[in-house]
């Protein structure tokens, strides 16, 4: 599927939608300007699924999902992998990623089986967010950030907010590689920015992760 904005789904300012109940769902192979798998500037939630698969999606921004400003993405109580793999970036822009959250865009992947974001997108960041962007990845049985590899950024880059809270299981942040760049997991940009990790049950382990400037695992700049 193609289309400029929303190669699979388009949700419009407004608008709410719902995909739920199914065996499996899956976005692969689509393309877009902005948003190949979903473009929400509306309220979408999926839930009560088995696997939730983005992979193989290409766009300008957000190949995977591109969350307007003011939009609600709400991905919970899936039965299966939530899981975003080889999702790609079509420029060389480094400030978006497979998720992009636009400032005022709000996402949640809560209370899912496990979420899963592996193997890069080309050189590009897995989740960026804005400034006054918020992802919160709460109650998940596990959480896993592995096998990526990035160029001139981290995995998951935000001016605005992540939160890993009380999941249930392990979070998993390892071997992740950010070659040209600092902080292979994570890069908070401006005074604003804010990771809070806690009140998670199981283990977090931060294992094999590389990058070849500051912070490992993490890099956090002020302005």
């Amino acid at each position: 599927n193609k289309a400029a904005e929303g190669g699979a789904i388009y949700f419009s300012a407004g608008s709410s939608g719902s995909i739920s109940g199914n065996g499996s769902v899956s976005f692969e192979n689509n393309s877009a300007t902005h948003g190949a798998g979903i473009y929400a500037a509306g309220t979408v939630s999926i839930s009560g699924n088995g696997h939730v698969i983005f992979s193989g999606n290409e766009a300008q921004k957000g190949s995977a999902i591109y969350a307007a400003s003011g939009s609600l993405v709400d991905i919970y109580d899936n039965n299966g992998d939530v899981k975003f793999t080889n999702n790609e970036i079509s420029t060389g822009d480094t400030s978006t990623g497979a998720i992009h959250l636009c400032s005022g865009a709000t996402l949640k992947l809560r209370d899912n089986v496990a979420v899963v974001f592996e193997s890069g997108t080309n050189g590009k960041c897995v989740l960026y967010g804005e400034s006054g962007s918020f992802a919160h990845l709460s109650g998940n049985k596990t959480v896993t950030i592995s096998l990526n590899e990035t160029m001139q950024t981290s995995i998951i880059q935000t001016a605005g907010t992540v939160y890993l809270h009380d999941n249930i299981g392990n979070v998993e942040l390892n071997n992740n590689s950010a070659l040209q760049a600092s902080g292979a997991v994570f890069t908070l940009n401006g005074s604003s920015a804010l990771l809070s990790v806690c009140g998670n049950r199981g283990s977090i382990t931060a294992a094999g992760n590389y990058a070849t400037e500051a912070g490992g695992v993490i890099r956090a700049e002020s302005g």
